[in-house]
């Protein structure tokens, strides 16, 4: 060994290190953001088939003189703990005779994310019927 190629072979095996520990926090990030997506998204999800849910209850009990159904919305979290800056759902009517219900949630560092269905026609009112709130109460009720 010559003088000094210790410290040159140290060099390159301490460039190969950095250069793979930073590939693996990149893969790493990427993996945290898909995991929220994926986790946002079945919240989303979960909550529409909820209220749908709701709505078909609804449309049993509506013949009822005082028919009324209160569902609470929950709210919406990232397993990475990222900060929510906006939730909240919305239903209304649609084209086709039904009702249309939108979730949409905004987290930093994440785009706002709609997720959208149309479901089956609402024999009772909504109360409110626009953006309510994750962890507000969404009201059915008789006309």
């Amino acid at each position: 060994m010559r003088k000094g190629q210790l410290s040159f072979d140290f060099v390159i095996a301490m460039s190969f290190l950095i250069l793979f520990l930073q590939s693996f926090v990149a893969f790493a990030d990427g993996l945290i953001f898909d995991q929220d997506m994926i986790s946002i998204k079945a919240q989303q999800g979960a909550i529409i088939s909820q209220i749908e849910q709701t709505i078909l209850n609804g449309n049993v009990i509506s013949g009822a003189d005082a028919a009324s159904i209160n569902y609470s919305v929950p709210e919406v979290s990232a397993p990475s703990g990222r900060l929510r800056n906006s939730c909240f759902v919305s239903l209304s009517p649609n084209a086709i005779g039904g009702t249309t219900i939108t979730s949409t949630v905004d987290f930093e560092g994440i785009v706002t994310v709609p997720i959208t269905k149309d479901v089956s026609h609402s024999n009772l009112n909504f109360s409110p019927g626009n953006n309510i709130d994750c962890g507000g109460t969404l009201t059915l009720s008789k006309p």
